[in-house]
Formats: structure tokens, sequence, C-alpha cells
């Protein structure tokens, strides 16, 4: 995708998030179902199938959020190390949650830090409007459907080489968020 096409794509998003987050400025927004625990939102069955290798149970891990989100994260890794094609590393999967109403505003930054650093990245229709896919880093963005929840699918780039196994990346992470994003919005 060229600059200009990403940098078309991107304002595209943003203004439809803007327009989307300004509808519902007048009214009070709808609060938040309580967030499911990120480690319920996939099993461990499901992540080894969507990337096609046996992987260990998700622990839960706690990290940082823009400030008056609630966040949530749940890593999986491969039981087996080489497992994404680099020599004695385990392939490792994540899934997080950001909740609260500056949700929307989350995914804003992220994809104008991403314009910024020239990552590419590409919408993912199948799974919303505002969802997308960061080829680089093997990241998946999507917003629930009442805007108030973030959801991010990723497959830590440091753990696969893909010239070396036959994982197709994307593939993955929007299986995963298929699976995901209506148990993330029944929360």
């Amino acid at each position: 995708m060229s600059y200009q096409r990403l940098a078309t794509v991107t304002i595209a998003m943003l203004v439809g998030l803007g327009v989307v987050a300004g509808a519902r400025a007048g009214a009070a927004p709808p609060r938040p179902g309580k967030t499911p625990k990120a480690c319920s939102l996939l099993t461990t069955r499901e992540v080894s199938k969507v990337l096609g290798m046996s992987m260990q149970p998700g622990k839960p891990r706690s990290i940082r959020g823009p400030k008056g989100l609630t966040t949530g994260r749940c890593d999986w890794e491969s039981s087996k190390k080489g497992a994404g094609g680099i020599s004695g590393k385990s392939l490792q999967f994540n899934v997080a949650t950001f909740t609260g109403a500056d949700a929307p505003k989350a995914l804003q930054g992220l994809l104008v830090q991403d314009l910024g650093r020239g990552i590419e990245y590409h919408p993912v229709p199948a799974l919303g409007d505002d969802a997308v896919y960061e080829v680089p880093t093997h990241s998946l963005a999507t917003l629930s459907s009442d805007n108030r929840k973030l959801l991010i699918v990723r497959i830590n780039p440091e753990s696969l080489d893909t010239s070396k196994v036959d994982l197709e990346a994307e593939d993955a992470t929007v299986a995963a968020a298929t699976l995901a994003v209506p148990r993330l919005a029944k929360g």
C-alpha cells in the first residue's frame, strides 16, 4: 500500500471514528458492561487451533493503558520452542482489552502513532468498520459494537519467522478476534 493510500485510509478511519464518537456526545454514553477477563475471551484449545500448534494455557498479565481505561491482557506461549520458526523461542500470542468511554480515542491514538512511524496497516471489514490489521506487528485492533471496548489480538513478531513456518499471521489473528469479539461485547 502506498504512503498516500495509507494516509487516505487512516484519515478516513479517524474521521469515521470521530463521527461515531461525536454522534454520541450529545447523549450520555451507555455504561459498558463488565469486561470479561482477557483470558476468558479465548480458550487454549481455540488459540491452538487458530495458530495450528499446541499452546500452553493463557496467563493473565497486568498492563498499563491510557488514563481512564480499564485494561486486561492474556498471554499464551507455544508448547514447543521453535514453533514460530525461531530456534529456542516459543511462539507468543496475546489478547489485550481496554474498556471505557475513551476506547475510540485510544484506537485513534494507536493509528496516528503507527502512521507517524510508517507502520503499514489496513482495514479488516469482516470485523467491523473500525477493525485494522498492522502487518509488521501481526496485530489486529477493533472496537466492540458499543465503542466502549478495544480489543487487540497479537502474535509477537519477535517470536515468528513466517519464512520458516506455515502460519498466516493475519488469518490467525482475524480468526481469533472473530471468536473473541462477541464474548467481549457480551461482557
